[in-house]
């Protein structure tokens, strides 16, 4: 259910420093800490909280998925009303 994006980067200097950016939705942020919380470093021996977690998991996904929608619908319409 993980859904962030992973960025690396590394300097090109001699002394090499690397540095890992996680980009994701301000509500995959809320789902991850949730799950962090309740499963690091161990996951939770208890099913109704893993089952939870995992509806949140579908559910950020689908707001995320909403908002895109609304963003696309509006700027549609947008479009639309430039064209009269």
């Amino acid at each position: 259910m993980y859904t962030s994006v992973h960025y690396v980067i590394a300097s090109g200097s001699m002394r090499t420093v690397a540095c890992e950016i996680q980009v994701r939705t301000l509500m995959e942020e809320v789902w991850g800490e949730v799950d962090h919380m309740i499963n690091y470093p161990h996951q939770t021996p208890h099913l109704p909280c893993r089952e939870q977690i995992r509806a949140l998991a579908r559910v950020t996904s689908s707001a995320t998925r909403l908002v895109d929608s609304i963003f696309a619908t509006d700027e549609y319409m947008h479009e639309q009303k430039a064209k009269k």
